[in-house]
């Protein structure tokens, strides 16, 4: 969960930070694109927290999870559709990073109470130290 949360982090500063890049990369015909692919980019920041999802399947609380989802789905279902009732097409893609906000916080919690074990935030950079340690003893 560490390694991909650097990595998602290090990927979605590199689409933020070229986003003119990206646009020539992918032709003028999808310039428009661009911002919606950097909106995208924010559900990577999240994504990781949804593999304790699969903790929590794991320990029989499959219910918790379902409910979780559920939530999740209605989440982005309501962005999708307050953006089409505003018409507000480049709001669209929140409705993706809500989803996975909400999958991850939930799956980060239920993780918590099915198991006990507490996870803390800065746990997800644990990679950074580890790799450090690990290359200086070779």
């Amino acid at each position: 969960m560490s390694a991909l949360t650097v990595a998602y982090i290090a990927a979605t500063v590199a689409i933020w930070n070229g986003g003119e890049a990206l646009g020539l990369a992918l032709g003028s015909r999808y310039t428009a694109a661009t911002g919606m692919l950097q909106t995208l980019s924010l559900a990577s920041l999240v994504m990781p927290l949804g593999l304790t999802g699969v903790v929590v399947v794991a320990a029989g609380a499959i219910a918790v999870h379902a409910r979780v989802t559920a939530l999740a789905a209605v989440a982005a279902l309501a962005w999708f559709l307050a953006s089409g009732i505003l018409q507000r097409w480049e709001l669209f893609p929140i409705g993706i990073v809500a989803y996975y906000a909400v999958l991850g916080a939930g799956d980060w919690l239920a993780f918590h109470r099915s198991t006990g074990v507490e996870l803390h935030v800065s746990d997800l950079w644990r990679i950074i130290p580890d790799s450090w340690k690990f290359l200086r003893e070779r």
